[in-house]
Parts: structure tokens; sequence; C-alpha cells
């Protein structure tokens, strides 16, 4: 049915945005966190522009990226092996809403 498939869709939409906001105060625990316990690391430390045409310069900083997309990756893994993740996610949305 259609329909089904286009509540999928706007659930996994959903889920996507949520996702990044439920998870940035832990990346920026983890950024404060390594930056704090090693100031000299140019990979935690240095941003490097790239240049995006029509936008300008946007500073991308590799430790960001590799990790954020790391934690991505990991909790994407651990979700495929819950058989019941959408319950999971039910009784969390419930928690919360409490």
């Amino acid at each position: 049915y259609w329909l089904i498939d286009f509540a999928n869709v706007c659930i996994v939409i959903h889920l996507i945005g949520a996702y990044q906001v439920y998870a940035q105060p832990l990346f920026a625990f983890i950024e404060s966190w390594t930056l704090n316990m090693f100031p000299k690391n140019k990979l935690i430390n240095k941003d490097h522009n790239v240049h995006i045409p029509l936008c300008g310069d946007y500073p991308l900083n590799i430790f960001r990226l590799i990790w954020r997309t790391l934690f991505v990756i990991i909790t994407t893994i651990i979700s495929m092996l819950l058989p019941f993740f959408n319950d999971v996610l039910g009784i969390l949305g419930a928690l919360g809403f409490w």
C-alpha cells in the first residue's frame, strides 16, 4: 500500500533529523573533552577550509568528521542488531514525553 510506504518514508526522514538533535550533546561533550585532553594535537584542533561553490568556505575539522561518522555507523549497526528497535524507540519516546 502506498500510504504505508509514504508513512515509513516520513518516519525515516523524521528519525534522521531527530537523531542529529539528540546526538548533539554527546558530540559536544566528546569534542570538548578531547580538545582539553589533547590541546596540541593538530588533528583535533585544526580546521581545514573547504570551498563550496556558491556558498563560500566551510571550516572542516577532520576529527569531528571521523568521530561523528563512526558514531553514526556504530549506532546504526547496533540498531540493526536489535530485533524490536521500533518498540525500543516507542518506549524512549514515551519516557521522553513523560
